[in-house]
């Protein structure tokens, strides 16, 4: 039998307190367009992109995907929130947390696995635009 565990990638952090990890970070915010990604050499059983956005002016919007050039998923964001993207072995769920991990809207998306072989996340800004962000990409993997 395999064992599997849960590893964390961070893929951007504004500076400050990490509100997923509570440690301190380096960075800054958020005022131009830019990517991230994660290759895996395999197709994630679950993954979870979690986006935390403590303080923001303007708008950014965020277009999540597989790293092979898949089709991405774009959601647009123009007030303080967190939100995750969340494939579960059948299905995949956007969903949106206030406060503890309050959730405040699920929906079903039409994307089967987003995180195919890892994760794709780019953003643009609204000229004038400064977001404070923290990035998160969350799957299991076979233990090393």
């Amino acid at each position: 039998m395999m064992n599997k565990m849960l590893k964390d990638i961070v893929l951007y952090t504004s500076g400050g307190t990490d509100p997923f990890t509570g440690y301190a970070t380096t960075g800054s915010p958020i005022t131009s367009s830019s990517s991230a990604s994660v290759v895996l050499p395999f197709y994630p059983p679950y993954a979870r992109l979690m986006v935390f956005i403590p303080l923001m002016i303007g708008t950014i919007t965020f277009v999540v995907g597989s790293p092979l050039g898949l089709t991405g998923f774009a959601v647009t964001i123009s007030s303080p929130t967190t939100f995750h993207l969340i494939y579960t072995g059948n299905q995949t769920v956007l969903v949106y947390t206030v406060g503890s991990w309050r959730v405040t809207q699920q929906t079903i998306i039409a994307y089967y696995n987003i995180f195919m072989n890892g994760v794709y996340v780019s953003w643009s800004v609204a000229s004038g635009s400064t977001v404070s962000a923290y990035i998160h990409f969350e799957f299991e993997a076979p233990e090393d």
